[in-house]
């Protein structure tokens, strides 16, 4: 055989190898919802999942996720249909079909009750409602004494049937409604399921219910896969090699904290601060060098979370009474929801002198009760948005005060999503922070009240139907595909990579939109006041992101300095 044969023979199995090997660093993973552990639906899919995700692209593996029902995804994944699934535990029944990674932080059972109630498990006041308790957890065995406890009557309240994990959210539900009207007074729980429900379910009874530590019992999650495949044993090394690896460099605690699960260590020299992501903390977080420079001893550890998942983490830590953050930023709107039930403390230690840095109607925002709560690093109201250079080559033009049907007119005319540009650009992903701080000022200058003059709810009135229509109209048919997924940061983004002609959004973007470095708008970029609709009714906000102190803060003197 000649050499040049030989060398085309050996090109030709080079260039067939590399879809082999493509593919072969590829894992289709299946997923169900549970919520908070893996979530398909909500900006942040939980820490269950990111930990896979992180897991399996450390070892150099592209993953392809998909969510079905429990029972089809478990299916899938003992057919060989799929590579893996999540969420999961190592039960034993499973493993003639399945293969299970090393642990991942799972679930905690414990006991709710009232904060005010001082008899715990074993009382006799519990006693007397441990049967209709029993009733609401899966026929568990007493719930009246931790002696009673055993492996069997344990495991079921870990809500595995069929191989496959059942929330136990509505469960919860029908449990913290029976202790808040006291008609029992113990329950047994999923701890981060509990505090799930509290947040976004039941937020009126945050600090009336508690958690009674420790747990009783935890079961640890895993990956499971298929033994069909036989690249498995691959896969799963990599994915446990993976996994390893986030918990050496820190990343593994680091996901867990940004989802308010695992709890920092006190220590009195660092200030640990929970912060929404955005440009404006971002450059906070580089400034607060000079606050290391002027304290040596002191350290800082940073978590910017997502504006949805901040309120939930900080909110849950609270209902605990756990200590996760010293230091928290939260919008002018919580900042009297949180003075009134006392779970940020007072700034006292600012100079009135200093007071002349703040904006008055900030200032009074963050003031409830007179009281200085909260210290702000930015004010904002919201505005209009809009490329000079598109509007000019169309022959538009923006007029200072732009009304809702003439804003519909120019998204309308400017919407080229064949040359990468949408029309409009509006905050569409769910969260009062999100969707809602647009669409309810956009009803408002409508004309629409949350409440009649009867103080009954007019959320289903004209003026909200109305608005509600054209924000529709705007997002689907002028708006990017994905809008649903899209808020404040996702469409900064858009904006200032030119793919927006519209942005209707907070004021406190346009520094960042002005900065050449990462704006390629800078220097078409346009502004219009907010657009109404009703003369006399606006539709632009007035807010503010600020620090304060969480009554659970272990370091509060620190971070108030």
């Amino acid at each position: 055989m000649s050499l040049r044969v030989m060398s085309g023979i050996l090109l030709l199995s080079l260039l067939l190898s590399k879809p082999l090997h493509a593919e072969s660093k590829v894992i289709r993973l299946v997923a169900y919802e549970l919520n908070p552990y893996v979530s398909r639906d909500r900006g942040e899919h939980g820490y269950l999942f990111d930990l896979t995700i992180k897991a399996f692209e450390a070892s150099g593996y592209k993953v392809d996720v998909e969510f079905f029902p429990p029972l089809r995804a478990k299916k899938m994944v003992e057919s060989g249909e799929r590579d893996a699934l999540i969420p999961s535990y190592s039960s034993t029944g499973d493993a003639i079909n399945l293969m299970f990674s090393q642990p991942i932080l799972g679930t905690q059972i414990g006991y709710i009750q009232l904060r005010d109630q001082t008899d715990g498990p074993g009382s006799k006041t519990t006693a007397a409602s441990s049967s209709f308790s029993s009733f609401n957890l899966q026929n568990f065995a007493d719930s009246t004494d931790h002696s009673g406890l055993n492996a069997t009557s344990l495991e079921s309240l870990f809500g595995e049937e069929e191989g496959v994990i059942k929330s136990s959210s509505d469960r919860i539900i029908r449990l913290i409604e029976l202790l808040s009207t006291k008609r029992i007074t113990l329950a047994l729980v999923d701890k981060l399921q509990f505090t799930d429900v509290l947040v976004n379910s039941r937020p009126s009874l945050i600090d009336k219910l508690k958690f009674l530590t420790p747990s009783l019992a935890t079961k640890d999650f895993h990956v499971a896969f298929s033994r069909k495949n036989p690249r498995t044993e691959q896969y799963l090394a990599d994915f446990d090699r993976g996994l390893a690896a986030l918990q050496k460099s820190g990343d593994y605690a680091s996901t867990l904290m940004r989802y308010g699960y695992q709890f920092k260590t006190p220590d009195e020299n660092t200030l640990t601060i929970g912060a929404v992501k955005n440009a404006d903390t971002e450059r906070m977080r580089e400034l607060s060098q000079s606050f290391l420079k002027e304290h040596p001893k002191a350290k800082i550890q940073w978590y910017l979370l997502e504006e949805n998942l901040l309120r939930r983490v900080v909110l849950a830590s609270l209902a605990l009474h756990e200590n996760l953050f010293d230091l928290i930023t939260i919008s002018a709107y919580d900042t009297a929801i949180y003075a009134r039930n006392e779970w940020i403390e007072p700034f006292t230690n600012i100079e009135s002198s200093d007071h002349q840095d703040f904006i008055p109607s900030i200032k009074d925002m963050l003031s409830p009760g007179g009281k200085l709560f909260a210290l702000p690093f930015y004010g904002e109201s919201s505005m209009t948005y809009y490329r000079k250079d598109l509007f000019a080559k169309t022959g538009l033009t923006m007029p200072l005060q732009v009304s809702y049907p003439q804003l519909k007119a120019f998204a309308q005319k400017l919407h080229d999503p064949l040359h990468g540009v949408y029309g409009i650009c509006l905050r569409g992903k769910p969260g009062w922070g999100e969707n809602t701080t647009f669409y309810a000022t956009m009803a408002n200058s409508f004309g629409g009240d949350w409440f009649n003059s009867e103080r009954k709810p007019s959320l289903d009135s004209k003026p909200w139907l109305q608005a509600g229509k054209l924000y529709l109209d705007l997002l689907q048919n002028y708006g990017p595909p994905n809008a649903h997924d899209l808020g404040y940061q996702e469409n900064l983004k858009l904006f200032a990579e030119g793919r927006c002609a519209i942005w209707v959004d907070a004021t406190v973007a346009a520094g960042y939109l002005l900065d050449p470095t990462v704006s390629k708008v800078s220097k078409s970029l346009g502004y219009a006041k907010a657009p109404t609709m009703i003369e006399g009714r606006s539709s632009h906000w007035i807010s503010s992101w600020a620090f304060a102190v969480p009554r659970n803060s272990t370091n509060a003197d620190l971070a108030k300095n």
